[in-house]
């Protein structure tokens, strides 16, 4: 969750002109894209066969670099990349950080293309020492931080997935705020059980169930147990205004350059697991099982 932040928040809100433009320079070709055309959607649009929910550009962009034909148009809602993967239409929403986001997104989704599978997809916490960086959580049930429980039903082969080392099946925690530490995430393993914390997979499930469309909910990890952010990185991330993230970045290359450095390496690692993803969320779609109307 926090290499979406500094992706998005910061490198797209905060920087002065200069690192604007170096920013631009290092973005990775999946991003360098025209702005998205601003267009009406027309007033019956044909149902898709899977729908993928993410937060942000950052989350979507390695699926988003798989699709063939793709129109991207502007909602109210959500920015939303429609084209074709293996014979299937696929429409990847992009509806904003938070759980009631990722409700308003889900709802508009189903809505407006009749998703026959749904998925929420995106960036996690390990709260278990099991995963590494870029290993996948295919998470079942998922659960907020009251305890409150959903079982999405899904079915897996166990026997393939155990062959796979860096994919894991089990619970996934959404929470709203951001985790900096690990002991807090500790805290959250031993109060909750869950395998992974991330913030929007509840909303998307809940929306989901109440629309009685399947949902499968993937999640790539970005963030270790015990990963221990640079302080530098954690201030940053504690601000909560465009003049403090400015500041606070300031501030970092002032007192130790190489800070920027690390920075820079989460937002490459940001780019990776996206692309890791987006492999892995091809591979699904390509299985699942849509009809013909």
């Amino acid at each position: 969750m926090l290499f979406r932040f500094l992706a998005r928040q910061w490198i797209h809100a905060t920087a002065s002109k200069v690192v604007k433009r170096a920013v631009h320079q290092a973005r990775a070709p999946s991003e360098q894209e025209d702005e998205p055309r601003q267009e009406q959607l027309p007033a019956e649009l044909p149902r898709c066969d899977v729908a993928v929910i993410c937060a942000d550009p950052t989350e979507s962009m390695g699926l988003r670099g798989l699709l063939e034909e793709v129109l991207t148009t502007r909602c109210a809602s959500l920015l939303e990349h429609a084209g074709q993967l293996a014979g299937r239409r696929v429409v990847i929403a992009e509806g904003g950080s938070g759980s009631e986001q990722a409700i308003t997104a889900t709802e508009d989704i189903i809505q407006m293309h009749q998703p026959r599978w749904v998925i929420a997809a995106g960036f996690a916490t390990a709260l278990s020492a099991a995963f590494e960086h870029e290993h996948l959580l295919m998470a079942d049930p998922v659960m907020d931080q009251a305890g409150n429980r959903l079982e999405l039903g899904t079915r897996w082969d166990e026997v393939a997935i155990e062959r796979e080392q860096e994919l894991h099946l089990g619970s996934l925690l959404s929470l709203e705020q951001v985790v900096h530490t690990p002991r807090e995430r500790r805290h959250l393993a031993r109060e909750h059980g869950a395998l992974a914390l991330d913030i929007e997979s509840i909303g998307v499930a809940r929306a989901c169930r109440d629309q009685q469309v399947p949902c499968m909910v993937v999640r790539v990890i970005t963030e270790t147990l015990e990963e221990e952010l640079p302080a530098e990185v954690t201030t940053l991330i504690q601000q909560h205004t465009t003049a403090g993230k400015l500041g606070a970045f300031t501030g970092a290359m002032f007192r130790r350059f190489s800070s920027v450095k690390d920075i820079w390496q989460l937002k490459d690692r940001a780019y990776r697991a996206s692309d890791r993803l987006g492999r892995y969320l091809a591979s699904v779609i390509r299985q699942l099982p849509v009809g013909n109307d």
